[in-house]
């Protein structure tokens, strides 16, 4: 059996057979609500109304990976998932997903995807920090950063899935989003302060030994000791807490789950890969830094590529879910 469908720009493509026309909505060429046609039929249709599709829109497809095909339909611009996640559900898919996770590979296709469409990362990167930077004057910092996060994010993943978008899906979080994204970056404010607690106390224990320190011999080499520890139970939670929850704004964006299922989910798929993910989150973040020691106009090239690698991070772990 052969089949037609119009694409995104309301050209018609095919006939393909049922094999191709499988790939194509794997590869979101096509959806639920495209126009299909058997050959030799003229009746169109939504492509979910076909009897040998419908499993292609079940909940319980699996997770897939693959490469662009040659050739076929547009992408579908998709800012409405036009499906509702369990976190429960998700979960399982993910966790159960056998996933290839490699630095190297996601720096190497994050420099691919930073050179996709510069002008349009570099440009939504730039507006997004400077709508940030501007808020941030004036303590409203936190209310938009969450959705502006999800709008970049997005843009970003549909760049490196040759899906339609534009500058204009930086905004795409106040839109549809805005509470969930909002009370995800208040979750990440909270469990950051929490984070704090310990090494603050510890900080606070080493100044009341410097003052004591005065009174008797040696001390000054336990407040030094103090410092240090306290150096370190305050940044490397604080560090693990930052990769661990970063993906918690793209799956709000892609699944809309609720803002704590994207902070867990987030938490609990990285926790199966910490090490891979940690090391790749540092590397980025130190390329990153080096824009901004090297030229500091350099930071907002750098960040593009670090935001291009860790969306191509989260496409291997959290991506393409069917």
């Amino acid at each position: 059996m052969q089949y037609k469908i119009i694409g995104a720009d309301k050209e018609e493509y095919g006939p393909v057979d049922e094999k191709k026309m499988r790939e194509w909505i794997r590869l979101s060429r096509a959806y639920e609500k495209t126009q299909c046609r058997r050959e030799g039929e003229s009746e169109w249709r939504n492509l979910e109304e076909f009897e040998e599709f419908k499993d292609c829109f079940s909940k319980s497809e699996k997770l897939v990976s693959a490469e662009p095909p040659a050739s076929g339909p547009p992408p579908q611009k998709i800012e409405d998932p036009g499906r509702k996640w369990s976190y429960e559900e998700l979960r399982d898919q993910l966790l159960a997903r056998d996933v290839n996770f490699s630095i190297g590979a996601c720096c190497s296709r994050g420099w691919d995807l930073a050179g996709k469409r510069f002008g349009l990362l570099l440009g939504a990167s730039l507006v997004m920090m400077l709508m940030l930077g501007a808020a941030n004057m004036v303590y409203l910092g936190f209310i938009i950063q969450g959705p502006l996060l999800g709008g970049l994010y997005w843009i970003y993943l549909m760049v490196l899935r040759d899906q339609e978008t534009s500058l204009d899906d930086l905004f795409s979080g106040f839109r549809h989003s805005f509470a969930g994204l909002l009370l995800v970056t208040l979750i990440v404010i909270g469990l950051t302060l929490a984070c704090m607690i310990p090494g603050g106390m510890v900080f606070i224990f080493g100044i009341i030994t410097g003052v004591a320190s005065e009174l008797q011999d040696g001390g000054e080499t336990l407040m030094v000791i103090l410092f240090i520890v306290a150096f370190c139970v305050f940044m490397i939670p604080l560090f693990f807490l930052s990769f661990m929850t970063f993906f918690a704004y793209p799956i709000v964006m892609e699944y809309r789950l609720g803002p704590w299922d994207a902070v867990k989910l987030s938490f609990v798929v990285c926790k199966k890969r910490w090490l891979e993910v940690g090391v790749l989150f540092f590397l980025a973040g130190l390329v990153a830094c080096l824009g901004l020691i090297i030229l500091c106009i350099g930071i907002i090239f750098t960040m593009v590529w670090f935001y291009a690698i860790m969306i191509v991070a989260y496409e291997d772990l959290f991506g393409n879910a069917e």
